[in-house]
């Protein structure tokens, strides 16, 4: 059976868009491609990931008058703060993009006769981040 997610929009009630929502085999599919694309992922040196990482901040904000839009009419945000919020996405990711070697790379521990002592940190699977918001 197929379920449709409707969203109203705050500003006025007004549908503003319909979408199918998946079902189990979708989801399924949609984690093994995940998965499959973090095993390339987490072998690309942290360098290349930095770049597509900053790439889609740039491709988000290129498209802020479009985004900025969609989150007046799913959210109810007023227009004049909504280009501040892909703003503010683009500071805060750019500083994570921008702290991400000294953040992720492997730690020196102190030398033990015979040993080698490190932390080593790498990428290790695929995350669903579901993120709340509290507006209106």
């Amino acid at each position: 059976m197929m379920t449709i997610q409707k969203t109203y929009s705050p500003i006025d009630g007004s549908l503003y868009v319909e979408r199918t929502q998946s079902d189990m085999e979708q989801i399924k599919s949609a984690l093994t491609v995940a998965s499959e694309a973090q095993r390339d992922w987490k072998n690309l040196p942290l360098s290349d990931r930095k770049v597509f990482c900053s790439r889609a901040v740039e491709a988000f904000v290129e498209n802020k008058a479009q985004i900025s839009e969609e989150l007046c009419w799913q959210m109810g945000r007023p227009i004049r703060y909504a280009e501040g919020e892909v703003a503010s996405f683009a500071d805060r990711s750019n500083y994570m993009v921008s702290i991400a070697d000294e953040s992720l790379g492997s730690i020196e521990l102190k030398e033990k006769p015979g040993f080698t002592r490190y932390i080593k940190r790498e990428p290790l699977g695929v995350v669903l981040v579901i993120a709340p918001w509290n507006y209106p």
